[in-house]
């Protein structure tokens, strides 16, 4: 089945490609338990050096902070806002989703430069290892050419 968003072009093949590749290796990561819990905001920085897209902090819902990714470069589609959201609230797994303004995804992930900020300097302050483990583990997965 081809979903309407993909019929109508609102998500791209392109962009549907590059999120599985991204859904891929978040399923391959390798389980830290030992490690405190990881964020949605380490996991996002992560992907964002090795894939085209970039991360994007704000709130989500009610006003929990969060961080997604966006894509970027000639994925971009400023008439098409797409999200990506790789460790979503209250679910298993990554999604993608169309956030037109007209869409309730719109206004459950709202952005915010003040969170980028907070959130850059609490990471530097937690683990800089953990951040380098994980964009290790996620360039080494992504050279597998995992699918989904």
């Amino acid at each position: 089945m081809v979903p309407y968003v993909m019929r109508t072009g609102s998500i791209s093949q392109e962009q549907k490609e590059v999120f599985l590749q991204i859904r891929a290796v978040f399923d391959a990561l390798p389980d830290r338990q030992s490690a405190r819990e990881i964020t949605c905001h380490e996991l996002c920085r992560a992907f964002a050096i090795h894939f085209p897209v970039r991360v994007v902090d704000g709130s989500f819902g009610l006003g929990c902070n969060h961080s997604w990714l966006e894509f970027k470069g000639d994925l971009y589609d400023p008439d098409n806002h797409v999200i990506i959201d790789l460790y979503p609230f209250g679910s298993s797994c990554p999604f993608m989703v169309h956030a037109h303004f007209t869409l309730p995804w719109a206004k459950l992930y709202m952005a915010s430069e003040e969170m980028t900020h907070e959130v850059e300097g609490d990471i530097r302050k937690f683990n800089p290892q953990l951040m380098r483990a994980l964009s290790r583990d996620v360039a080494r997965l992504k050279k597998r050419k995992l699918t989904h």
